[in-house]
């Protein structure tokens, strides 16, 4: 007793196993020992909560039979307790660790698999769907050598059978996976063994990148690279105009717009219009016009939902409004909010791509949208600082001003 709860045997008796149990704990048990009373019943490896004597918690794995007296009389239990603590921690910590590989492996756009040493799928994440048009669950017992495209399954085959055969810790390969609609997408893999007790192989795991999604995600890198390098030597209107630029250009789009609200929240300020938008699409009057936001289009939709809204239909809108003279025909669109705070403080929207938008173009124009934010607000402020400036040195050129400098107590000086 004194080594797991740190009572001495003194200090325990007269007192029940109830009173070192913190009170659910106790609750819990005491449902649990009238039942077995009840019946009479031995029991084991019940596992209960209990407070050293210093106030942490300790888990015991109680085991215990009913005793009787030499009439057959019940007069109790004789039992044993076993510190449970180390292996429930360790539970926990591989609970924790598992659901943060679960929420990353079905969060990923990466391709994962397991696979057993025929071959055969023993689980892949939810990006087969996107890449091979199957549920993860009609892939299980299937050879993920069948997904690989027909022209790269032999050279993919023998490239595994080469790398197994030399023993290294990991294969790099790149190959076409086939989706069933015919489509390939090329992908690079990096396949790890699976080890037993004995270091023998077991399975092998599979994490493969899109190849596409790789070249796209540097090409986003280098865009907001350069944007940031292009803001110092452009006003902040300026930036906006390029910032619509490459949004169009990266989700292949043929409008762009970026509003800002006022802080009401219900005002509606437009700023700019992408340059093609204004030279090819729309001629209707809007940079700096104030308006409510009740008298908007359905892109309002993304306030009033708090989130990124996709219409790849616009034509089929129930609730679509009029659009006014000059105003740009819309196809389909998407636009995004910028939070700061819990408040929407400017969208972006692009439109007219000729294929749907998707959770792609999404994540490509919030990270635009949330950077040209930051940017004019800082230029903004530099514009702002300027025009202070010059205006105080204005009046020191002014011949004929008389120009008095006084103290906090009012004194010329």
């Amino acid at each position: 007793v004194q080594s797991i709860l740190g009572y001495s045997p003194e200090e325990i008796l007269g007192k029940t196993p109830f009173d070192l149990m913190p009170a659910d704990q106790a609750k819990e048990a005491k449902n649990f020992f009238e039942g077995l009373i009840a019946e009479k019943h031995p029991f084991k490896n019940y596992e209960n909560w209990n407070l050293h004597k210093d106030g942490h918690l300790i888990c015991l794995s109680t085991s215990g039979v009913p005793i009787f007296d030499s009439n057959g009389l019940f007069t109790g239990y004789r039992g044993v307790d076993k510190d449970e603590t180390a292996r429930k921690l360790d539970e926990e910590v591989l609970r924790i660790n598992e659901e943060r590989y679960r929420t990353i492996v079905e969060t990923t756009d990466d391709l994962i698999t397991r696979v057993d040493l025929k071959g055969q799928i023993l689980f892949v994440n939810h990006s087969s769907q996107k890449y091979w048009g199957v549920q993860p669950e009609e892939c299980i017992g299937r050879s993920a050598f069948e997904f690989i495209c027909e022209s790269d399954r032999a050279s993919t085959t023998e490239k595994f059978q080469k790398w197994l055969s030399t023993k290294q810790p990991l294969l790099t390969i790149e190959n076409g996976q086939a989706h069933k609609n015919g489509n390939v997408s090329r992908f690079l893999w990096t396949v790890t063994p699976v080890k037993n007790n004995d270091g023998e192989i077991t399975e092998f795991i599979g994490i493969a990148r899109n190849l596409e999604s790789l070249k796209k995600e540097e090409e986003i890198q280098g865009v907001l690279f350069d944007l940031i390098n292009y803001s110092p030597g452009h006003q902040a209107n300026e930036c906006l105009v390029e910032f619509l630029f490459h949004a169009e250009k990266l989700t292949e789009s043929n409008i762009g717009f970026y509003h800002f609200f006022d802080d009401d929240q219900e005002t509606i300020k437009l700023q700019v219009w992408s340059k093609n938008t204004t030279e090819s699409y729309c001629k209707a009057s809007g940079v700096d016009k104030h308006y409510p936001l009740e008298q908007a289009g359905v892109w309002v939709e993304a306030i009033k939902q708090r989130k990124p809204v996709i219409h790849n239909d616009y034509q089929s809108l129930p609730h679509k409004k009029g659009l006014p003279e000059g105003h740009a025909q819309v196809i389909r669109e998407m636009v995004v909010p910028v939070f700061r705070g819990e408040k929407i403080v400017s969208i972006l929207g692009v439109g007219n791509k000729e294929t749907p938008y998707t959770e792609h173009d999404i994540d490509v124009v919030q990270r635009l949208a949330n950077l040209a934010w930051e940017i004019f607000i800082r230029k903004q402020a530099e514009e702002a600082l300027s025009k202070s400036e010059e205006r105080f040195r204005s009046m020191f050129r002014e011949p004929e001003a008389i120009i008095l400098i006084i103290d906090h107590l009012v004194r010329q000086r």
